[in-house]
């Protein structure tokens, strides 16, 4: 299946929320929130058990690393265009309703505008 056509359904997990978080080493990242246990992982007292979008990574993160994402957008870093973009891209799958979508999108624009990485170049 491509990525495009992906769902929180097709990848076995159960859509946690988009989170912006950070780990030591890395700027804030957008994020969602997965079960430990889904990687053969133990939960662990106050962490939270994150992937990140784009990176293909899951890593740990304090519970204060790990914020609402559209209250949050903001703190992202590290704006190398085209991998934030290629992570927005990604995050955008697992956007639930047509309003979350517009809010999404318009949110994304102002991180990555397009021409310069944005999601018109990664979809």
């Amino acid at each position: 299946m491509s990525k495009e056509g992906m769902s929180s359904q097709d990848h076995g997990e159960e859509n946690l929320g988009l989170l912006v978080a950070k780990v030591k080493g890395f700027s804030w990242w957008p994020a969602r929130e997965t079960d430990p246990s889904l990687r053969g992982m133990k939960s662990r007292k106050g962490g939270v058990f994150v992937y990140f979008f784009g990176s293909r990574l899951y890593g740990w993160a304090n519970k204060e690393h790990c914020l609402p994402f559209y209250e949050n957008f903001q703190s992202i870093g590290g704006r190398r265009p085209g991998k934030l973009g290629e992570a927005l891209a990604e995050a955008r799958l697992w956007v639930q309703s047509e309003e979350e979508l517009q809010r999404f999108d318009a949110i994304a624009a102002t991180l990555v505008p397009a021409g310069e990485g944005g999601l018109s170049q990664v979809e």
